[in-house]
């Protein structure tokens, strides 16, 4: 997943009128489409705000991204909002200002060798980077260290996206990162249990692995990447800072139709060997597909399946 930081001190600049305040929104998605045009990874957009609820006022009134992806047809609408990441970001240890005040996008973005995105109100975030005060805690508060930080900002001028190739070689090398030390999938089979903690995988997830055939395969490194976010949200579960349920992604059900029709199908062996049926499904762009088996009880989740997207009412491959 290739992820995006949006600086909320870009919603505080006021919109001249409503049609102002939706053309800013639609330069911005616009932007984000550009991004994702690069194919570099699905994108998403992190926040620590509301996104979609959040407002640009103008003259006393205030309109939200929302009610601009209402004027849209169900298709780019729901784009849209698949860019947009269910969970919101938290910053310890370090406070970000910009201008003197708290910038907590650009310093997630600093953080995690993100791009920074904003709402681009007539040109005021039209910079390709931006210097930012960091201000480190330390055990005794006189000990902080304060310095200056560059982030980078993303926009698009002339028809090319600001830092596209920073972020094509910025990405590469987190990927690279995560199988950092594992040398083939048989290894990386192997080492499963001390990547993620929180995951158990079906007996027959290892052959599904092994039919991708090389840990270069970019739909496995896509799987691998999402298990590490999913393995993450629930240790924070386990930390009492989220909720179960809050899976990272695209994640839903199958429907009773599809169910009752390709059930069968859905039916595959849990790490214990135990036959259930899977219906809860993260969906990773194009036909690529994680079924899972939640266990709220224990805070775990238990993969059965990593492969192509599978027979339902509306796709029969």
């Amino acid at each position: 997943m290739l992820e995006l930081s949006f600086n909320e001190l870009s919603t505080l600049s006021n919109a001249e009128s409503k049609g102002h305040a939706l053309s800013i929104y639609k330069e911005f998605m616009s932007v984000v489409d550009e991004i994702q045009n690069l194919k570099i990874a699905p994108v998403r957009i992190r926040t620590c705000i509301d996104l979609s609820n959040y407002s640009i006022s103008s003259e006393g009134a205030y309109f939200t991204l929302k009610d601009w992806l209402k004027t849209l047809n169900s298709e780019d609408r729901q784009r849209y909002l698949g860019y947009i990441a269910q969970e919101s970001f938290l910053i310890e240890e370090s406070y970000y200002y910009f201008n003197e005040v708290e910038a907590k996008g650009f310093g997630y973005a600093h953080l995690n060798d993100l791009i920074s995105i904003s709402y681009n109100n007539q040109g005021s975030w039209g910079n390709d980077s931006y210097k930012v005060m960091r201000i480190t805690q330390k055990e005794i508060e006189e000990d902080a260290e304060i310095d200056e930080v560059t982030v980078y900002h993303c926009s698009y001028n002339n028809g090319n996206v600001s830092h596209a190739k920073w972020l094509e070689e910025t990405f590469k090398l987190k990927q690279a990162k995560i199988l950092e030390g594992i040398h083939d999938i048989d290894d990386f089979l192997i080492k499963t249990s001390n990547l993620f903690k929180y995951l158990d995988f079906g007996t027959e997830v290892s052959n599904q692995i092994k039919g991708f055939e090389s840990l270069n395969n970019s739909e496995l490194k896509k799987a691998i990447s999402y298990l590490l976010r999913l393995d993450k949200h629930l240790e924070k579960v386990n930390l009492g800072r989220d909720t179960f349920d809050n899976y990272p992604g695209d994640v839903s059900n199958d429907g009773e139709a599809t169910l009752k029709k390709y059930g069968e199908e859905r039916k595959l062996p849990t790490h214990e060997g135990k036959i259930f049926q899977y219906s809860l499904h993260a969906k990773l762009g194009g036909n690529l597909r994680i079924y899972m088996k939640p266990l709220e009880e224990t805070s775990r989740v238990i993969i059965g399946y990593i492969g192509s997207h599978m027979r339902t009412k509306k796709f029969s491959k």
